[in-house]
């Protein structure tokens, strides 16, 4: 593995003979440098003509030293389209901390395309709160990215993060519905929509209803904070597929700001229950979107009832917004389960 900062690391790289195109596997890009650093993407061609290529990071997520520094663009990259051996692809973009965009859809297309024995990847995309400003990935373009993914029959990790998205809604999450039958050697996903305003409940639901058909995934993680469109349909979709998921080892969930009613979460935890094999909980609930004064001694939430059927958890997380549970009820319900938890080594309450 090699990290390229500056010029004058590459020409040490050189000097070692580190750079030959039959042993290099793996290139990290760092962040951006001032100007007078900077590496040219010409600089780059000869490291990356590398047929036998296999991981590869694009990161853009460090701030610029200056107005003037650019990172080398993705579509500056092309001879990378070239290895047909890669098997690990990560790319991370901030647009915040960007001057200008790079061509994300392109090349992300042609990379795909090329790279039929992927096995990880992931895509990390944070859009600019900027009005006005264009998205780094719109609904059609997201929707063509898919029906690449599609093609994957081999990954085993998928990593799909969208922030502060106004163009990405229900015609590429519904089109992402559609991979979870194709992809039979799933392993891991994480699904983060994070401050999105434009998809719907609805799209949710179809999607998280067809969570089921991973059965062999044994990490799944959910964020969708902020998406103040989701509400109880989904998540009822969602609390149906996690039980079917026999294998799950780790579950992470987050649900703040949504619009979820009370009786709908009591039942999601109980789902989260029946997952025996599962050894690592996260679980985050912001405010409830219908606040009560205070809990009744009568509610609970019913966390350590599940808790203590789960005797195989090593690690738990929860928070909880106090309109969710106050008072002794959820104190008693916890001191209860937690000391039938016998390998339990962390806890964040």
């Amino acid at each position: 593995q090699i990290n390229l900062h500056d010029p004058r690391s590459i020409q040490k790289a050189r000097k070692l003979g580190n750079l030959l195109p039959k042993y290099l596997n793996t290139i990290t890009l760092p962040k951006s440098k001032p100007k007078s650093t900077q590496i040219s993407h010409q600089a780059l061609l000869s490291t990356i003509k590398s047929k036998q290529l296999k991981n590869f990071k694009y990161k853009t997520t460090e701030p610029a030293s200056n107005e003037n520094s650019r990172l080398v663009p993705l579509n500056k990259l092309v001879p990378l389209s070239s290895s047909s051996h890669l098997l690990r692809l990560s790319i991370d973009i901030n647009q915040r901390r960007q001057i200008s965009s790079p061509a994300f859809c392109p090349m992300i297309l042609q990379l795909l395309h090329r790279a039929p024995a992927l096995s990880e990847l992931s895509m990390r995309l944070i859009n600019s709160k900027i009005t006005g400003q264009q998205d780094i990935v719109n609904n059609q373009e997201f929707s063509r990215i898919i029906g690449e993914i599609k093609r994957l029959v081999y990954l085993k990790k998928l990593h799909i993060e969208i922030r502060d998205s106004q163009m990405v809604s229900d015609k590429s999450l519904l089109a992402l519905s559609g991979l979870f039958g194709r992809l039979r050697h799933l392993e891991e996903f994480s699904f983060h929509m994070i401050r999105n305003t434009r998809m719907t409940d609805f799209s949710l639901a179809m999607l998280f209803g067809s969570l089921w058909k991973l059965c062999g995934l044994r990490r799944l993680s959910i964020d969708l904070t902020g998406s103040y469109k989701v509400e109880n349909h989904s998540v009822g979709m969602l609390t149906q597929s996690i039980q079917r998921l026999k294998k799950l080892e780790t579950f992470s969930v987050f649900f703040d700001g949504c619009q979820i009613d009370y009786e709908n979460t009591v039942k999601f935890i109980e789902g989260i229950g029946k997952l025996e094999a599962l050894e690592a909980l996260e679980l985050s609930l912001g405010v409830l979107s219908k606040r009560r004064v205070a809990a009744s001694s009568e509610e609970s939430l019913k966390i350590g009832k599940t808790l203590a059927g789960l005797r195989n958890l090593k690690q738990v997380s929860i928070s909880l917004d106090e309109s969710w549970a106050t008072g002794d009820e959820l104190i008693w319900d916890l001191a209860w389960a937690l000391p039938q938890l016998r390998h339990l080594m962390g806890l964040s309450l």
